[in-house]
């Protein structure tokens, strides 16, 4: 009870979804959301990068909402920091290395969040992404693979300087 307490008070409206930081439970990764703006195409205005150790390249995703069953969704891009990047297609998936995934987004209780994830919104306590394993062993190169990848996120901050350094 304690434990949902705090991340109530981390959680809270207090903590724009661009400050937020994120762990992976059981493991060392980190993520965070990022403004980006990749046009119109998508209006989320949020990128979605997981950090992992050395020498693992860092992945970045674009949010976008909608599908045949609706919620929220990651599209993977490159690095959106990169001079020469450009968001892909909204309907390419050539142009997308790991595909798509289904980002689950819940709040300090548990209760599932399906309101549009926005630029400005309130940062979630939980992030639940299904088949993150599938991007992060089997549509990467074998020298980029994790081998633990588990599907939970926990809040673990709202202060942007806990987030590692681009590499």
């Amino acid at each position: 009870m304690l434990v949902l307490a705090a991340m109530a008070a981390i959680a809270g409206p207090r903590c724009p979804i661009e400050h937020a930081v994120y762990q992976q439970r059981g493991s060392e990764i980190v993520a965070h959301f990022q403004s980006v703006d990749a046009g119109r195409e998508w209006p989320s205005g949020l990128a979605f990068k997981m950090s992992f150790s050395a020498p693992l390249a860092d992945q970045w995703w674009l949010v976008w909402e909608g599908g045949t069953a609706g919620g929220h969704n990651l599209a993977s891009t490159g690095a959106v920091s990169a001079a020469d990047w450009r968001p892909p297609g909204p309907d390419s998936s050539a142009d997308r290395p790991r595909g798509n995934l289904v980002l689950i987004v819940a709040e300090a209780d548990y209760r599932i969040r399906r309101e549009a994830i926005v630029r400005g919104a309130s940062a979630p306590a939980h992030l639940l992404i299904p088949d993150l394993r599938e991007a992060t062993w089997y549509r990467v190169a074998p020298d980029q693979r994790v081998s633990e990848s588990g599907q939970f996120f926990d809040l673990i901050s709202c202060d942007r300087e806990r987030i590692p350094k681009e590499r």
